[in-house]
C-alpha cells in the first residue's frame, strides 16, 4: 500500500488574522475494495453494501437506523463515521432515528499493516431485537492522516528530524519512510507526549522547537478571545470547557514557507458541514502563511458565514448529531507540506461575515499538498445530557 499524495485545488480565505487557503484533496482510488485512502470512499462503499441489503428486504420500507462506531475511550471520532455514512445513504434510504427494521453500527481501530499504519473500520447491521444479521466487509484506509484525526496523539512529528520545518531543505526531501512513520505514530498513540511552547505555555507544538502549533481561546463577553492554559496529564492534553462556552482554534506557522493545515473536531473536518458544495464532504486544508498565526472560530456554513464553536450539554453540536453526546471532545490540527503557486492571482470573493459569525473573505487559488509532517491534538471533556431524572 502506498501513501497518498494531494493533488489539490484551493480556495483561498483572506482572514482578519492572515491569509489562508483552502484546498480540496482529490485522491485515487485504490485498487482493493476493502482497501480506500480515506474515510469519504470507504463509506461511499459501505452505504452502497447497506443500500443493497436494506433494497433486498422489501418489508423495511427502505428505512435504516445509524447507531454508533466505537473507538479508543479517548477517541470520539466514531462521529466522524456516521456523519460520512449518513451523507451517502440520505440519497438511498430513509434515515430514521426510531422505528427502522435495521440498525448500523460498528467500530474502529488503529494498527500498523505491510509496514503502513491504517485505521480499520467495521460494520454490522443489526435487526429489531439487536441480533446481527450481516456483517460488512471491513474497511481499511490507508491515508495516514485519517489516523492522525482518528486517534489524535497529542504530538507527534512526521518531519525526519524536530527541527525539519527550520531548515532551507523542503520538507518533501526530510520525509520519514511509510514504516518509521507508522512506528512514530503508533507510539504516539499508546505512549503519548505532550510538548507545551517554551515560551508559550498555552501552546501546543508537535515538538520541542516545533514552528507548527495549536492554541483553544475563550470568547470573552467584549468579543476578545483569552488563550486556555493546557493541563498535561500521562502524556494527554486537555483544556477546561464549560457547557455553553464559545471557543475559537488558533494555528501557529512560524516557519518561512507556507504549510497545509487541516483541523478536525472529533474526526470531523470543520468544513464537512458546509452547505458549500466545494467543501461539504471533501478533505478540506488549510493553508496557512508564513510566519503568522490564524484565529478559526467556527464550523463553515456557507460562503460567508461559519457556526461559531460551542460546548453544547445536549445535541447541539455537530458530534452530538452523529451520535456522541458525552465523554472526551477532541480537536486535532494536522500539518501538511504545501507549495504555493507562484503569481496567484484571485477568481471569486465573497463578503464578508455579519453578527457573531465568522468574519472571512473567500477567493481562489491553487496550492498542492503532500504528506502529513506534525500534528498536534488537544481534548476536553464534554459536559453530561440531562438524564430527565427528577432530583432525590
Amino acid at each position: 500500500m502506498k501513501n497518498t499524495l494531494y493533488r489539490s485545488q484551493a480556495y483561498r480565505i483572506l482572514a482578519l488574522v492572515g491569509l489562508l487557503s483552502i484546498a480540496i484533496s482529490s485522491v485515487a482510488s485504490a485498487a482493493s475494495d476493502d482497501v480506500t485512502p480515506t474515510v469519504r470512499e470507504a463509506m461511499v462503499k459501505m452505504s452502497d453494501e447497506i443500500a443493497r441489503y436494506i433494497a433486498a428486504d422489501p418489508d423495511t420500507k427502505g428505512q435504516v437506523a445509524i447507531g454508533a462506531f466505537q473507538g479508543p475511550s479517548s477517541s470520539g471520532a466514531g462521529a466522524r463515521i456516521v456523519q460520512s455514512l449518513r451523507e451517502n445513504l440520505k440519497s438511498k434510504c430513509e434515515i430514521v432515528d426510531v422505528g427502522a427494521a435495521y440498525t448500523i453500527s460498528g467500530r474502529f481501530m488503529g494498527q500498523k499493516l505491510d509496514g503502513q499504519f491504517v485505521t480499520i473500520i467495521e460494520a454490522e447491521i443489526g435487526d429489531a431485537l439487536g441480533n446481527t444479521v450481516q456483517k460488512l466487509r471491513r474497511k481499511v484506509v490507508t491515508a495516514i492522516e485519517e489516523g492522525l484525526a482518528f486517534f489524535g496523539p497529542s504530538s507527534v512529528d512526521l518531519s525526519a528530524q524536530s527541527q525539519a520545518a527550520k531548515s532551507d531543505k523542503p520538507d518533501s526531501e526530510q520525509s520519514k519512510t511509510d514504516s518509521t512513520t507508522a512506528e512514530i505514530l503508533v507510539s504516539s498513540i499508546v505512549k503519548p507526549e505532550t510538548h507545551l511552547d517554551a515560551n508559550r505555555k498555552t501552546r501546543m507544538n508537535p515538538a520541542d522547537g516545533s514552528p507548527y502549533g495549536l492554541e483553544i481561546a475563550l470568547k470573552q463577553a467584549d468579543g476578545k478571545y483569552r488563550s486556555l492554559p493546557i493541563t498535561k496529564s500521562d502524556g494527554i492534553a486537555t483544556v477546561d470547557l464549560k457547557a455553553d462556552q464559545i471557543y475559537a482554534v488558533r494555528l501557529f506557522n512560524d516557519s518561512a514557507r507556507p504549510v497545509g493545515c487541516r483541523l478536525t473536531i472529533d474526526g470531523i473536518n470543520t468544513f464537512a458541514l458546509s452547505l458549500d458544495a466545494n467543501y461539504r464532504g471533501k478533505e478540506t486544508i488549510m493553508e496557512l502563511q508564513p510566519h503568522a498565526k490564524f484565529l478559526i472560530k467556527g464550523w463553515h456554513h456557507t460562503g460567508n458565514l461559519s457556526h461559531e464553536f460551542r460546548i453544547s450539554d445536549y445535541g447541539d453540536t455537530p458530534a452530538s448529531k452523529f451520535g456522541v453526546f458525552d465523554g472526551v471532545g477532541m480537536l486535532t490540527a494536522t500539518f501538511f507540506e504545501a507549495t504555493a503557486p507562484q503569481g496567484y492571482a484571485a477568481t471569486r470573493e465573497f463578503a464578508t461575515g455579519i453578527g457573531d459569525e465568522v468574519a472571512m473573505r473567500y477567493r481562489d487559488g491553487q496550492s498542492k499538498f503532500g504528506k502529513p509532517i506534525a500534528a498536534v491534538s488537544v481534548r476536553y471533556v464534554r459536559p453530561a445530557p440531562p438524564t430527565d431524572l427528577p432530583p432525590k
